[in-house]
């Protein structure tokens, strides 16, 4: 039995109001923090229930919020309820805020990954990622990031990609290159009410055409430590490779949320009230995946996929994140997003055909 726990350590809690943020109408403030009771239930069972590697990816919300306190008896309770031989791997994703030097001697002494968010170079960031005041964040969460280097930390950045983002790829990639910051950038597709797109969000399309254009900045400067995670994943897909990101692994049934109460449901992306598969506090793993809410999510699962049919690039795409392809934004934002995708995969795939070409010709890039 693999599981993946997505821990929302304080819910939906968190210090930042970024305006495209999936919690933005909930109230942010109230920060509930996850008892010891919840806390111990979920360590001993994933350690005792779950098979190979236990990852716990402690998430938010904000889950600094949660204090530095947690995170040292969640080491104490991990410690006491490991198995002899077993790994434990711990990763959390933070806006870098609250990053300190006791935090980062923290976090590297006892082996975390870390991921933050940061969009961008200051005018872009700003944009978005605001704090409870209105005011931009870039200058603290840069310093966060810079704390972090100083402990040998090299944390993948996500940066959303938003309609300011769409007129400036050559600024963010000369950001993030210079800085020596690897990233992995995510589409801000979000829906209003009536399901149409948000007026900060971006088409499939353009977003890949953000994409391409992305590509080949990157590609120019040839550097393999410099990574951009969807192309390094993208790539490996293409060629029959394996792949790490969820959306091209096929892995969407192993990442479970938990939040703060116990509640366990579908990946973080996916809006977790709409389905609750149990509670780890008053279930096990088992129960869990063997319940009715739970096997409605695998039916969801299976019913994208079908829909891809014979396509080309099934096995590269996966059917794409459910997320968007969920009855939240229709039959027509997906074929939107299938004929953008056909667009990049196909260019993808051409840019590795030919550079393989001009490798065994002697000539280093395609031009």
């Amino acid at each position: 039995m693999r599981v993946i726990p997505i821990i929302k350590v304080v819910s939906h809690g968190c210090n930042l109001r970024c305006i495209y943020c999936y919690y933005s109408r909930e109230n942010q403030s109230k920060i509930k923090i996850m008892s010891e009771e919840v806390l111990k239930d979920l360590i001993s069972k994933t350690l005792s229930e779950v098979d190979g590697t236990k990852h716990f990816v402690w998430h938010g919300g904000e889950p600094l919020l949660a204090g530095i306190e947690f995170y040292k008896n969640t080491i104490k309770l991990q410690d006491y309820y490991k198995q002899k031989n077993q790994i434990i791997s711990n990763g959390i994703q933070t806006n870098a805020f609250l990053i300190t030097d006791v935090w980062a001697k923290f976090l590297k002494k006892h082996k975390f990954n870390i991921g933050v968010s940061c969009d961008g170079p200051k005018n872009y960031h700003d944009s978005n990622r605001i704090d409870v005041g209105g005011n931009g964040t870039f200058n603290r969460v840069f310093q966060g990031i810079t704390i972090l280097n100083q402990y040998g930390f090299n944390p993948m950045v996500i940066s959303v990609i938003t309609k300011s983002s769409l007129r400036g790829v050559k600024e963010i990639f000369d950001f993030f290159y210079e800085n020596k910051i690897s990233f992995h950038p995510k589409p801000c597709h979000e829906f209003n009410s009536s399901g149409k797109l948000m007026k900060f969000s971006v088409t499939p399309l353009e977003y890949t055409r953000f994409l391409i254009e992305l590509f080949e900045l990157w590609f120019k400067q040839d550097n393999p430590v410099f990574q951009i995670r969807y192309f390094n994943n993208l790539i490996k897909a293409i060629i029959g490779g394996k792949p790490n990101l969820c959306e091209f692994c096929d892995y969407c049934h192993i990442f479970l949320t938990v939040d703060y109460n116990g509640d366990v449901g579908p990946c973080d992306s996916f809006p977790l009230h709409k389905l609750n598969f149990g509670n780890i506090l008053r279930q096990n793993w088992k129960d869990i995946l063997n319940s009715p809410a739970y096997h409605q999510y695998l039916d969801y699962i299976k019913e994208n996929k079908s829909r891809c049919g014979q396509c080309k690039w099934r096995n590269t795409c996966q059917g794409g994140c459910l997320r968007y392809f969920s009855d939240g934004s229709g039959q027509s934002f997906r074929e939107e997003s299938c004929e953008a995708r056909k667009i990049l995969f196909a260019y993808t795939e051409h840019k590795i055909k030919n550079t393989r070409v001009a490798q065994k010709g002697g000539v280093k890039n395609d031009k």
